[in-house]
């Protein structure tokens, strides 16, 4: 079996004001086409469909596009909502999509779906959890430390939704995708959950890495078949890019242990490909293009998963070449509108200038875009502005969490440090500060 992974498209995306519509239209058709030549049977799509809950209805439909070519050619899609998506818009005509192989992870209801998967070396078990935080967990637990009626309620949703996907087989190649389900509908399911349920109430789940916790936890996971799971987390050992909304403090982290029963896991949310810890298995696919000049330097791809038996996964790297490349440039101004220096050059890219004229040049913006039509940022480096920045931004403070920068304030004001258990107080504060903001 082999799965395309995707995640975080972000379409309607703009960035310094650029609408890139274009882009993204011809790099989700170079997608299709590399998904064809290499066989792909299925593509995830873990988070981050839309740049914003409300898309605009161009990209709504280029998206719908995107899917109906999928489908024409046999490829199954798996979607899951993103921190960006609206879950709900998202998954409007998700159960008749099913029919022609377009599956939505759907609104989080206190269970995860899953999709059974089939080939030569047996079952896949794919999962596909959506974003969470821990607000929207503790909204699906029960009010009390016993079994909740709105548990049982969504397992009896999810089995009408079983049986809805097995009264249409929509098989395509080895795959059999026709069961959607969080696990298997069981009386001894529901005890395990409700027993998980007694164990853990709503004010223990404070932070994204419990909440996570709890959720992965009433997952019956088969340890001897393969098991793969998309996710739309900040997984700890990650490498940000200027894109990507920043959480305080670090409380959206979640570690990779999290995941230690999948074979592969899919992960969404960072915009920078890469893996996580070492492990091949756990991986940032990062966006398919560049949103923000921090990634001018860096590539893109998308990964390839080839599943054989247990432990036996195949990993290819294929590149994603854009439209148009965003980078940087930098020097005088006689030196950028030199033809020698540009002549080689796609003159249409994406770019970042950077002046180091002294003085500055009237209507320089104006004049480069007579050589450089989609200039995003122009700024200067010089000793003036060099000046100002060191004596208004100061690197250090920007490197300090909300926590430092707090025990500084505290000691000015009190001339001593916080002790352990105030420390642990404050930024208890400020991870729920985070969580009410988000």
């Amino acid at each position: 079996m082999r799965l395309m992974h995707l995640s975080d498209l972000h379409l309607g995306i703009k960035v310094y004001e650029f609408d890139l519509f274009e882009d993204q239209k011809y790099m989700l058709d170079n997608i299709i086409k590399i998904a064809i030549a290499k066989d792909v049977d299925g593509i995830m799509i873990s988070g981050d469909v839309y740049d914003r809950p409300i898309p605009p209805a161009e990209s709504v439909a280029l998206f719908d596009s995107f899917l109906t070519r999928l489908s024409d050619e046999g490829i199954k899609a798996y979607i899951t909502s993103g921190n960006h998506d609206s879950q709900e818009r998202l998954s409007f005509g998700s159960k008749l999509m099913n029919k022609s192989g377009i599956f939505f992870g759907g609104t989080f209801d206190g269970t995860v779906p899953r999709m059974d998967l089939e080939d030569e070396y047996g079952q896949v078990h794919l999962y596909m959890l959506p974003f969470l935080k821990p607000s929207i967990v503790r909204a699906h637990m029960a009010d009390d430390t016993g079994s909740s009626d709105n548990m049982r309620s969504v397992e009896n949703k999810t089995n009408s939704i079983t049986e809805d996907n097995k009264s249409t087989d929509n098989n395509t190649g080895d795959i059999n995708a026709n069961d959607i389900y969080p696990d298997e509908n069981s009386d001894s399911d529901i005890d395990s959950k409700d027993a998980i349920s007694a164990r853990i109430s709503k004010d223990d789940i404070i932070s994204y890495q419990k909440a996570i916790d709890y959720v992965l936890s009433g997952l019956q996971i088969d340890e001897s078949a393969r098991n793969i799971i998309m996710a739309h987390q900040f997984v700890t050992g990650a490498t940000r890019s200027d894109s990507e909304e920043i959480s305080v403090g670090g409380v959206d982290e979640i570690s990779a242990d999290s995941f230690d029963l999948f074979d592969y896991v899919a992960l969404g949310h960072i915009h920078t490909p890469q893996i996580i810890g070492g492990n091949e298995h756990i991986r940032y696919c990062g966006t398919m293009l560049k949103y923000s000049f921090s990634e001018c330097k860096k590539n893109k791809s998308v990964p390839i998963i080839t599943l054989k038996e247990k432990g036996n996964i195949d990993i290819e790297l294929a590149d994603l070449i854009p439209q148009r490349d965003m980078r940087e440039i930098k020097g005088t101004y006689l030196d950028l509108t030199a033809k020698k220096n540009y002549a080689d050059t796609n003159t249409d890219d994406y770019i970042h200038v950077t002046l180091t004229d002294e003085d500055d040049v009237p209507d320089a913006l104006g004049r480069l875009r007579s050589i450089y039509p989609n200039i995003m940022k122009l700024d200067y480096d010089n000793l003036r502005t060099r000046a100002v920045y060191n004596s208004e931004i100061p690197d250090e403070v920007e490197k300090k969490s909300p926590l430092d920068l707090f025990q500084e304030f505290y000691n000015l004001q009190n001339g001593r440090d916080l002790t352990l258990e105030e420390s642990t107080y404050v930024q208890s504060q400020i991870e729920k500060l985070w969580e009410g903001g988000v």
